[in-house]
């Protein structure tokens, strides 16, 4: 039984919020270390010597120690990777994980993101997800691609404008809810399970989240409100 006991680190330099993360996850059945605030190179030697599955890193920001990035980029050079579980409650990085469009967010070991404050429940299946989530993406998803044309479909007869989708392997939608209205982007992310819907600021440059939902069903009915709403709010 020991031997199958799941490694996991947490990297945190807020020991109170390490502290919470290190018993749920202990009560879960895992074994937990904790590094509070560690730098680049003490982060590779616990990985050496820890030999985690998963480890969970706390990406808020300056002046917040580790940096994510750095830590999960380092993870996925390693044979197996080791998969991250990003927690964070900075927009820019979240929807730069969440999205994968760029260089250091599609070549990271970041499998997971669970935005702060964060929901016990919801980290336990993070980290699970995560240590399984190479598994998970070898299993065809036969029915995600229909769920996104259908979900399209919806979001135009309700009178969404500029609606465009994703030309690429990720799955997303951008619309508006009326013309010239608030830029809404919606994405599927796939290892968790989990649909983000998130509003852009009028800058464009930060993306104000508005929920997360767990179904199709779920996330249609809430974006046609949306549209309903925004198409009532202008008569």
């Amino acid at each position: 039984m020991a031997e199958e006991q799941k490694r996991i680190v947490v990297l945190d330099d807020d020991r109170d919020v390490a502290d919470i993360i290190h018993s749920v996850l202990l009560d879960e059945g895992f074994a937990v270390s904790c590094l509070y605030g560690p730098d680049d190179k003490t982060m590779e030697r616990a990985v050496l010597d820890l030999s985690p599955d998963c480890v969970v890193v706390n990406g808020s920001g300056p002046p917040r120690s580790p940096d994510p990035w750095t830590i999960s980029l380092s993870l996925a050079r390693h044979t197996p990777p080791i998969p991250t579980v990003l927690l964070s409650g900075n927009a820019a990085n979240l929807e730069e994980a969440m999205l994968g469009e760029s260089e250091r967010a599609r070549t990271s070991a970041i499998a997971a993101i669970v935005r702060e404050p964060f929901d016990i429940d919801r980290l336990v299946a993070a980290v699970r997800n995560a240590m399984c989530s190479s598994a998970a993406t070898e299993v065809p998803r036969r029915d995600a691609k229909d769920e996104t044309n259908e979900l399209i479909e919806r979001l135009r007869v309700a009178g969404a404008h500029e609606l465009r989708t994703s030309d690429a392997g990720r799955e997303w939608i951008t619309f508006r809810a009326k013309p010239n209205g608030d830029l809404l982007k919606l994405y599927r992310w796939q290892s968790a399970g989990t649909y983000f819907i998130g509003r852009y600021t009028a800058t464009g440059q930060r993306l104000e989240p508005l929920g997360e939902l767990y179904d199709i069903e779920s996330v249609t009915t809430y974006c046609v409100r949306l549209i309903e709403h925004e198409a009532f709010v202008d008569r």
